[in-house]
């Protein structure tokens, strides 16, 4: 058998070729030692894709949120109702006044930096 070199970095931790982290099965990680697949996307325990917020992510790189609901650009899942944001403005839709508009979150508002 050939011995295969594996770049390792000062803490033991294996290494890619480009020097990033890799965990025992070989995935990519991030400097918080966050899984990471092959184009550098977090991954969660399962192997699934992860945004940069650690939004899980669907295998069409769509954002879910922890309940595997889809989240796109502008909708967001807040207190388990839609809330649909356009440049960080509440916005009716089909005349319908969703309540969680009221007290829009600070972490919605993260996420739309």
């Amino acid at each position: 058998m050939d011995a295969k070199i594996v770049k390792m970095n000062t803490n033991c931790e294996k290494m890619d070729a480009n020097s990033c982290q890799m965990d025992a099965c070989g995935w990519k990680m991030d400097t918080y030692g966050e899984k990471m697949g092959a184009n550098s996307e977090k991954m969660d325990a399962n192997g699934k894709k992860m945004d940069a917020n650690s939004k899980k992510m669907n295998t069409n790189s769509e954002k879910m949120d922890a309940d595997n609901t889809y989240l796109t650009q502008h909708y967001y899942v807040y207190k388990k109702k839609a809330v649909i944001i356009k440049c960080g403005i509440p916005e009716r839709q089909n005349k319908c006044v969703f309540n969680a508009v009221v007290a829009i979150s600070d972490t919605i508002q993260q996420h739309l930096k």
